[in-house]
C-alpha cells in the first residue's frame, strides 16, 4: 500500500524560525515569560530562547506538552495550518493557568 505523501513532497522543508515564531505568539498571548514558559515545557530558558529563535530544534517533549498544558494545536507550532488551539482544551488551559500561578 503506497502511502499518500504527495503534500510533504512538495511543501517546502519546516523552517525553524517559523515554528519560533508560533512558538513567541502562544507565549505572549498566554501572557507568560520565557522563563515560565521553559519551566512549564521542562526546558532551561536558554533553550527555549533557541527555539523561538529558530536556531535549535524543539524536542517532541516540548511540543507534546504544548499540546496537554495548553491545549495547543501541534499542526499549527509546527506546520502554520489550522487553529492555535484546540477548542476542547480551552477549560483545560485555563485549569493548567491557575495552577501556575499558584
Amino acid at each position: 500500500m503506497k502511502l499518500g505523501l504527495k503534500f510533504l513532497s512538495r511543501s517546502p522543508m519546516v523552517s525553524l524560525a517559523e515554528i519560533g515564531a508560533r512558538l513567541e505568539i502562544c507565549r505572549h498571548e498566554l501572557g507568560l515569560t520565557q522563563t515560565e514558559f521553559a519551566k512549564a515545557l521542562g526546558v532551561s530558558q536558554s533553550s527555549y530562547f533557541a527555539y523561538e529563535q529558530g536556531s535549535r530544534g524543539v524536542p517532541v517533549q516540548a511540543l507534546a506538552a504544548l499540546a496537554l498544558q495548553y491545549g495547543l494545536s501541534l499542526d499549527w507550532v509546527v506546520l502554520g495550518i489550522g487553529q492555535k488551539a484546540r477548542r476542547d482544551d480551552v477549560l483545560a488551559r485555563e485549569r493548567f493557568r491557575g495552577e501556575l500561578d499558584s
